[in-house]
């Protein structure tokens, strides 16, 4: 069995683990939308942009430090565990010690409780951070991939169950901490690594100048995917900030589902073949293509239908994001197809493309987003478009040099899937004209035309998507099929 052929059946295994948490996550993210209200929204998710940057700065490219190490002694992971402790541990404090601040900054302050107690969450995952990262350089997807199941479904059990007893915001909090507790312990049993640490970091300089680099670039990626919701909570207020982030939680569905299985087999597996340059770029292609047959139907079908699915789905409370909701779908496919080639770049060493493509995208978000948030969330959602279109033009000058991979090439790539797609929307907006006038209820509606949108589209990508349906068939069906 090929390297390659290998990468796409764990590929294969991670996606079926992922999207059958999702299907539970869907069901009970639904159920908070309805039962919870836009301001406990809009609090969250100002603690959860926190929480979630000293998380990224905590990982601060510990796993991929371990998988690309060629020999990981004991005493080696020890010295690695006090670098995760001394992270971990400072960044917890600092989140603490700011809480107050930044709950005056925001004028609310009960932010300030909210962040302390998700800055444990950093705490908890310092056990996480090296039996994940083992179990992805030895390939054990599987595994790996049915562990972060067994987490999901735990927490959504537990949010469930919180929301129906009426805990409210404390509910999301509470099964957040209790799923990574849960997520260690696992963990631990299945690759086990309960050690004394060593804070011995005279030979570890190497690893913290990467650590340091992949801390810059982390910072990055905050900044040009959450500067959004930083800006519409400080400007509008935690209630628009609560529509606005349900409307992109619900836009970033895809994202969820498809793009963390795709980041954690991009990089094990391209840092072994980093030296054919050829069939890197042919796997990142197929990736490419892969990730666009599902991510451009799925996002532009919530696009299609996003009032349909606010009157069936979440409730009509949720109407004030219907502007936001039918904007940021259409985008979202074309930040997720980014990922992937970033941590191509990084598998390769090339980190100078990755840093460039990160502060561009990043200066772009910024000027952009405060530009149009002159005209509220919905301008901040127009911007959006802007600022993936720049990035877009600029990621493919590079990828063109180091893997031949231009416009003209990525657009070949994706333009099967994307054309269906385009036509799959207006074929759900005619079929919604069409049947207005008839008497239905809300929830009816919105099954017909999924049903319509479901069989345009597969029936337009029998036409135009050929060369992708083969790929997909051989990778379920013959072991991923794929020659090296």
């Amino acid at each position: 069995m090929t390297h390659t052929t290998n990468l796409f059946i764990l590929l294969k295994w991670s996606f079926f683990a992922r999207i059958s948490a999702q299907l539970l996550t869907l069901f009970v993210a639904f159920y908070s939308i309805r039962m919870l209200t836009s301001e406990d929204f809009g609090l969250f998710a100002i603690a959860s942009l926190f929480i979630s940057l000293m998380i990224m700065v905590c990982e601060a490219g510990i796993q991929s430090i371990i998988i690309k190490n060629k020999r990981n002694t004991k005493s080696y992971l020890k010295k690695i565990l006090g670098l995760i402790i001394l992270f971990h541990l400072s960044l917890s404090l600092l989140i603490i010690v700011s809480s107050t601040l930044i709950a005056e900054f925001y004028g609310d302050l009960r932010l300030s409780k909210l962040l302390i107690i998700l800055s444990f969450n950093a705490v908890i995952l310092i056990f996480a951070q090296i039996p994940s990262a083992l179990l992805l350089k030895s390939m054990k997807i599987k595994t790996y991939s049915m562990i972060k199941l067994t987490s999901v479904i735990f927490q959504n059990i537990v949010l469930f169950s919180l929301i129906y007893f009426g805990f409210g915001i404390w509910s999301l909090i509470s099964a957040q901490l209790l799923s990574n507790l849960l997520l260690v312990f696992v963990l631990n049993i299945k690759q086990p690594f309960i050690q004394i640490p060593l804070f011995q970091f005279c030979t570890l300089k190497t690893e913290i100048n990467y650590a340091i680099h992949i801390i810059s670039q982390r910072l990055i990626f905050f900044l040009v995917n959450f500067f959004d919701i930083a800006l519409v909570g400080k400007l509008f207020g935690v209630v628009t900030l609560g529509y606005y982030s349900v409307a992109n939680n619900i836009a970033s569905m895809p994202r969820h589902l498809i793009l963390q299985s795709v980041n954690h087999l991009t990089f094990p597996s391209i840092t072994t073949i980093k030296h054919n340059k050829e069939l890197v770029s042919s796997n990142l292609s197929k990736a490419l293509n892969l990730m666009s047959l599902i991510i451009f139907p799925v996002s532009f079908g919530i696009s299609a239908l996003s009032e349909q699915f606010i009157h069936a789905v979440i409730g009509e409370k949720w109407l004030p994001s219907l502007f936001p909701l039918s904007t940021l779908p259409i985008v979202m496919p074309f930040r997720m197809l980014f990922a992937p080639i970033t941590e191509t770049f990084n598998a390769l060493d090339l980190h100078t493309n990755s840093s460039k493509f990160q502060f561009f995208t990043m200066f772009n978000t910024i000027f952009f987003l405060y530009i149009g948030s002159f005209w509220g969330i919905n301008g901040v959602c127009i911007s959006w478009i802007i600022v993936v279109l720049f990035s877009q033009i600029y990621i493919l000058t590079i990828t063109k040099r180091t893997l031949n991979i231009g416009f003209s090439e990525f657009m070949h790539i994706i333009k099967g899937p994307l054309i269906s797609s385009l036509l799959m929307y207006g074929i759900i907006k005619t079929t919604n004209t069409l049947i207005n006038p008839i008497q239905l209820t809300s929830v009816t509606k919105f099954g017909f035309l999924i049903l319509v949108g479901g069989i345009s589209y597969l029936l337009l990508s029998l036409l135009l998507c050929k060369n992708s349906l083969n790929l997909v068939k051989k990778l379920v069906f013959e072991d991923g099929g794929i020659k090296s």
